[in-house]
């Protein structure tokens, strides 16, 4: 009688309904790469409502909200007070079989909860290359690019975290959120003024307390300095502070300069000394840097195998990839001045470091057959000391004098953009199979869950997508901008006069 009468209570479509929630789930815990907000949501008991229990056979009393949400969330859909009928009310009961519920359905997240939870997660780990808020040491600043002076970068509701500056005595680190492990990749990092606008590109306001390393720039010759840090100091552009950048393992200690330990390895602004576990090298052929300079920095980790100059694994250098077709014509010409007849050359775990395009020391080589492991682009402060990170794909001075087998990356592609709304659905749904075969809903589920689930999915891939376009719209004019500045072409003059 039991079993009968319990029967009698749930609604028509109860185990379509139920399937279909939980193939909702995992299926938005598969793609959290693709649907970070509502994967949370969905996956958090405390949040999403699940499907009402089935009632015991002649409940009388109140009849109890079926639904578990948040203040976010679609309100529950229960019993009336006092109901005599008891167990899953009438009105849950029509909810689940309406047709009314195909914009949205009680027992998944609303779409403004997504809305919110994909925006929150957007600025904790955006869709793209940036330094990470937490893998950085909490005396850091990170913050937005000024680049722009029309202001445009501000036009937007996400953070895109590519300035670090400092604002203490002693070092501190930051990491980006990518990480290499093979093969070669590239970042920039423009040096930033103590101006208070955080614009690089216009003169600072002087040192208004000049740290020690700063204060001794006063009574050392100029010979001991870049010529260009000495024609920008009697300018007046300043950095009241230091810098140390390159790659760092998350071994490396964040309260630490990078190139403190044998987890991290750095070049620094004074000198272009390199360091690793803190032991620094002034002569090695660095070349120091200051404001307005932009640092080039190359990592090739392969593990010392043999690369064969037309056998190696395709590291492409598309003009979208390294950002300009000169690195191309540079590489073209390194290549007909080396020895023909080597048809292979060995790559070592090294890296390669670049000033305003031009390798420093023995072809940018600053560290060679450096440990294996997983690297960071990784940048410590003191003082003021500030600088803005360029992942690509577009720089503003692609490196010059590589190895014809070395092709670089830039880090960008380290993180795959988000596919446009229809794809992320169609992909969600099938679980990206080549074939397309739904692996997650059956032909019987649940249509309102089904459509409600997509309209969930598409509201954050939208969300994201929007994030990943503007970020890339505000890096071309970011660097179009750093590149007029240098009397470079811009990307559009560029690609104008390099056709593809």
């Amino acid at each position: 009688m039991g079993e009968a009468a319990t029967a009698q209570h749930l609604p028509r479509n109860y185990k379509a309904t139920q399937a279909s929630l939980a193939a909702a789930i995992e299926a938005a815990n598969a793609h959290r790469d693709l649907v970070p907000g509502l994967a949370e949501l969905i996956g958090d008991d405390s949040i999403v409502g699940m499907m009402p229990p089935i009632p015991a056979a002649g409940g009388g009393g109140s009849g109890s909200s079926s639904i578990v949400v948040d203040a976010g969330a679609v309100d529950a859909v229960g019993g009336g007070e006092g109901g005599g009928g008891g167990g899953v009310g009438d009105d849950a009961a029509n909810a689940l079989d309406s047709d009314a519920v195909v914009g949205g359905h009680p027992s998944l997240p609303s779409l403004e909860a997504v809305s919110t939870a994909a925006s929150r997660l957007i600025n904790d780990n955006p869709p793209f290359v940036t330094m990470s808020a937490r893998d950085s040491a909490p005396q850091l600043r990170l913050e937005d690019p000024t680049i722009i002076e029309d202001g445009s970068s501000k036009e937007k509701t996400f953070q895109r975290k590519l300035v670090v500056g400092g604002g203490m005595k002693g070092y501190r680190m930051s990491r980006a959120t990518h990480c290499v492990s093979s093969g070669c990749y590239y970042y920039e990092a423009l040096i930033l003024g103590s101006d208070e606008s955080g614009n690089g590109l216009s003169a600072g306001r002087g040192l208004k307390r000049p740290l020690q390393e700063v204060d001794k720039l006063g009574g050392q010759n100029d010979a001991d300095l870049s010529v260009e840090n000495a024609k920008k100091r009697q300018s007046g552009i300043s950095m009241n502070g230091h810098l140390r950048i390159g790659w760092s393992t998350r071994l490396a200690d964040l309260q630490a300069p990078v190139g403190y330990n044998e987890n991290s390895y750095a070049i620094r602004d004074i000198m272009g000394s390199r360091i690793h576990k803190s032991h620094r090298e002034d002569k090695w052929g660095g070349v120091g840097f200051g404001p307005n300079d932009v640092l080039g920095l190359a990592i090739c980790l392969v593990d010392n195998k043999t690369k064969t100059t037309h056998g190696t694994a395709a590291l492409t250098d598309s003009a979208s990839d390294i950002g300009a077709a000169e690195t191309k014509d540079a590489k073209s010409q390194d290549s007909k001045s080396s020895d023909k007849g080597n048809s292979s050359s060995t790559l070592s775990n090294h890296i390669r470091f670049f000033k305003n395009g031009q390798p420093m020391g023995n072809d940018g080589i600053g560290f060679n057959n450096i440990n294996p492991g997983t690297y960071y682009p990784a940048i410590s402060c003191y003082g003021e000391g500030r600088a803005y990170l360029n992942f690509g794909p577009n720089f503003v001075y692609p490196p010059k004098g590589l190895p014809s087998e070395m092709d670089l990356l830039p880090i960008s592609d380290l993180c795959t953009p988000p596919p446009i709304a229809v794809e992320a659905v169609e992909r969600v749904i099938s679980s990206g199979s080549k074939d397309g075969k739904n692996t997650f809903f059956s032909k019987r589920s649940d249509d309102n869950i089904l459509l409600a689930f997509k309209e969930l999915v598409r509201v954050e891939a939208m969300a994201r997508h929007r994030a990943y376009s503007e970020h890339m719209d505000l890096h071309k004019l970011e660097i179009s901008a750093i590149r007029k500045k240098h009397g470079l072409p811009t990307l559009d003059e560029q690609q104008h006069s390099h056709p593809t």
